[in-house]
């Protein structure tokens, strides 16, 4: 889908960054990539270097070329994949922060905004015109997300620390769907690859 939105991460000076993401920009995907694969500040900035996005998958590594439709595994970044000029697809700067990014989301074309702030990610789209914890927000179950689709575990926790992988698991919450359930299975089955103890991980 082509739902375009907006990225920010605001820093503890209260500037910022934002990209543009130019698809699939629901909180179905993007909102639960962001939460799930990229929940901390860390990560967030991650995302953010690598400037304007076609699209945002499980890992920040360049989509394999490949025959399958969909590769949901990696990321499609303007400048380092397609080569377009770094001044028009870099992040921009918010050095007013997150008032001046509430005001840019509220003025663009794009569906939804997304700023990691504090410790955690918020949301706003062009109906509700009020930003809420991305953690709060029910996911509608008929949306296509990422979790749908088959995926390499060793690809999707490359890059995640111990903690990383800690905090991926708490951040599902109670909740007991299908989705929740296999990433907890995902993260657990990970520890036990690395040799670690679960109980001592989680």
């Amino acid at each position: 889908m082509g739902t375009k939105c907006l990225i920010a991460v605001i820093g503890n000076d209260g500037t910022g960054e934002y990209i543009r993401c130019n698809t699939d920009g629901y909180p179905e995907w993007v909102g639960r990539l962001l939460l799930i694969n990229y929940p901390s500040r860390e990560k967030a900035e991650e995302v953010i270097s690598l400037g304007d996005l076609s699209c945002l998958g499980m890992t920040l590594d360049p989509k394999v070329k490949s025959g399958d439709d969909i590769d949901i595994e990696g990321t499609t970044a303007h400048h380092r994949d397609w080569e377009r000029d770094w001044a028009e697809v870099g992040p921009r700067e918010l050095p007013i922060g997150f008032a001046q990014f509430d005001r840019i989301v509220k003025d663009s074309d794009a569906t939804f905004g997304y700023v990691h702030i504090g410790k955690c990610w918020l949301v706003c789209n062009s109906v509700w015109h009020t930003w809420v914890p991305l953690s709060r927000v029910k996911w509608r179950e008929k949306f296509p997300n990422p979790f749908d689709y088959p995926a390499s575990d060793e690809r999707i926790f490359k890059d995640c620390t111990e903690e990383n992988l800690k905090e991926q698991y708490h951040l599902l919450g109670e909740n007991l769907t299908r989705l929740t359930v296999k990433k907890r299975t995902l993260i657990v089955e990970e520890i036990r690859r690395r040799d670690l103890n679960p109980h001592d991980v989680l």
